[in-house]
Parts: C-alpha cells; sequence; structure tokens
C-alpha cells in the first residue's frame, strides 16, 4: 500500500470516528429531548451513569459501527441484480471484466451482475471487505463494446485504488445524522397529529437544528471527496482503454439520461447505439447554468460531463 493512500485510509478513518460520534451522541440526546418520554429516560439514567462512562459508551459504540462499515457492511441493498449467464451481452460482458481485473492487477473478489430493473445502472457496491459486485444496466451493455469496456474500467478502477472503504468511512457521519434526522422528522409528525403533543414541537425543531449543521457539513464532505474519486477512477481507467471510447461513453450517458426523462411518461425504448455522439462538439455547446455550477460544486457525487470529458481528451492529446 503506498504511502498517499495509508494517508487518506488513517485522514477519513479519523474523520469518521469523530463525525460519527458526534452524530450518535448528538442524534441520541435530541431524540430523547424531543420526547417527553425520553426526558424521564434520560434523567433516570444520569443516576446511574457518570458523564465519562456515558462518553465511553458512545466512543464504543462509534468503533464498533466504524469497524462493521469497513468489514461487514453491503452497499448493495434491495436492489434486484442478478447473474444473467444466459444473457448474450451477459456473457461478453463478463469477458471484458476477466480481462480487466488480470490487465488492471485486481486482487479483489468480484462478482459481475446486471440489472433490469435500473437499465442505466453502472456502478460497483461492497459484499463486506475486500469482497464486491460490479453491477451493470441492460441499456448500458448495449453501448458500442469499446465505450461498455470504459465504463467497466471506470468502475473497476474504484476497487483498485479501494474507493469503496474510503466512501464507506466518508459516508458513515451522514448516513447516521440522516437517520436521526429521519427520527425526528416522525416524532414531528406525531406530535402535529396528536394535539396534547403539541407542547414537543418546538423542543423537536429545537433538536433539527442541532443535527442540520452537522448533516450539512457532512454531506458537502462526502459529496467532495466522491467528485475526487470519481475524477481519480477516470484518470486510471484511460491507462486501460481509449481515452475518447470513455469520453463518448460518458457523453452518451448523459444523452441517454435525458431522452428517457423526457420519454419516461411515454414508455418509449432507447437504443443507446443510435444517439449521436461527438465529446467535441458536446463540451463546445454545453454550458452549465448558475444553479447548475452550485450544484456540481457542492451536492454532487459527481463532476459535471463536461468537465471529466474535456479532462480525458486534454490527457489524450498530450
Amino acid at each position: 500500500m503506498s504511502i498517499a493512500k495509508t494517508l487518506a485510509y488513517i485522514g477519513a478513518t479519523t474523520y469518521s470516528l469523530t463525525f460519527t460520534f458526534l452524530a450518535l451522541i448528538t442524534g441520541f440526546l435530541a431524540c430523547l429531548v424531543a420526547t417527553v418520554i425520553g426526558v424521564f429516560i434520560l434523567s433516570f439514567i444520569s443516576k446511574f451513569i457518570t458523564f465519562y462512562e456515558f462518553l465511553a459508551f458512545f466512543s464504543l459504540l462509534t468503533v464498533l459501527l466504524v469497524i462493521y462499515e469497513v468489514l461487514g457492511s453491503t452497499d448493495i441493498g434491495k436492489l434486484k441484480v442478478r447473474s444473467y449467464t444466459y444473457y448474450p451481452h451477459f456473457i461478453e460482458y463478463i469477458k471484458i471484466v476477466t480481462k480487466l481485473i488480470d490487465a488492471m492487477g485486481i486482487h479483489d473478489e468480484i462478482y459481475p451482475c446486471l440489472t433490469f430493473e435500473y437499465p442505466v445502472a453502472a456502478f460497483v457496491s461492497k459484499l463486506g471487505y475486500k469482497r464486491n459486485v460490479l453491477v451493470i444496466g441492460e441499456l448500458i451493455m448495449e453501448f458500442p463494446l469499446d465505450e461498455a469496456t470504459a465504463i467497466i474500467a471506470h468502475e473497476l478502477a474504484h476497487i483498485k485504488h479501494g474507493d469503496l472503504i474510503l466512501s464507506s468511512l466518508i459516508d458513515l457521519p451522514h448516513k447516521v445524522t440522516r437517520k436521526f434526522l429521519g427520527i425526528l422528522k416522525k416524532f414531528l409528525g406525531i406530535s402535529v397529529e396528536l394535539f396534547i403533543l403539541w407542547p414537543a414541537v418546538p423542543i423537536i425543531l429545537i433538536a433539527f437544528l442541532l443535527l442540520i449543521p452537522i448533516y450539512a457539513l457532512t454531506t458537502v464532505i462526502s459529496r467532495a471527496v466522491s467528485r475526487v474519486l470519481e475524477s481519480r477512477a477516470d484518470e486510471e481507467a484511460i491507462k486501460y482503454v481509449d481515452p475518447e471510447s470513455l469520453a463518448r461513453a460518458l457523453v452518451r450517458y448523459e444523452e441517454l439520461i435525458k431522452i428517457l426523462l423526457n420519454d419516461i411518461m411515454r414508455g418509449v425504448i432507447v437504443n443507446p447505439r443510435i444517439i449521436p455522439v461527438n465529446p467535441y462538439t458536446y463540451i463546445k455547446n454545453m454550458k452549465l447554468r448558475f444553479w447548475e455550477k452550485l450544484y456540481y460544486m457542492f451536492l454532487s457525487t459527481h463532476p459535471p460531463i463536461t468537465k471529466r470529458v474535456k479532462k480525458i481528451l486534454e490527457k489524450k492529446n498530450k
């Protein structure tokens, strides 16, 4: 493992431990204070547990949560993905994955999967430590072969650099804070519906205000790291595929999404191959609006396609 990679993991772990602890303790106290019963529970607990024991408990809980997130958690969730060995394009896809894994020197376990539920999916997901699933949607498999290969190379680059573990560490505080905000939102809904609980509404809103800054900060940090990792995956992918193939694939993907969003109500079936693609024309004509720039600057998990394509083409022409 390189020094830079080791430092990145150390930094991500430190960040995750610090902000997960902050999110856990703030969220727990906020949820207790937001309910009448919770106030009595907090008062009861304080008689038997000292302040330092309280902090020690949440410190241990934080460490266990971080360890589980790295070693045991899975990101695949409830996505319906399968290994369709009888699907012609999928067989070709497996061959591409196998060749790229060997070329890129990847030693992790990778399970290629195809999804019809999410036709434009293209991502890698954890199945615990050193085990991953590579998911490609059916429409991505309809891309020209060199472009599909480029997309797969990009996703495999995330595995090669250990981005999934790094992302898990960075995302954890954000996910924990979001969970507590969801609980408080339910408390607020119940309190508004029941007249007798109306006095609790201001308390819940104050609890919300305590968590919002943590949520906002961890969200911005999580998205910023994600954008850096996406750019790095592009740079790694073009070491093994033609840069222009990846540039065309990104533009085709962007145009495909636009077509699907426009035609979603009509149930139109799109053939990605017939979409005209010219990355040079795309970056020349595509201009981001002010609000789009703000979105990509703070909230997007990916850099804008124009920026990614321009950077890829610049590296090709060097």
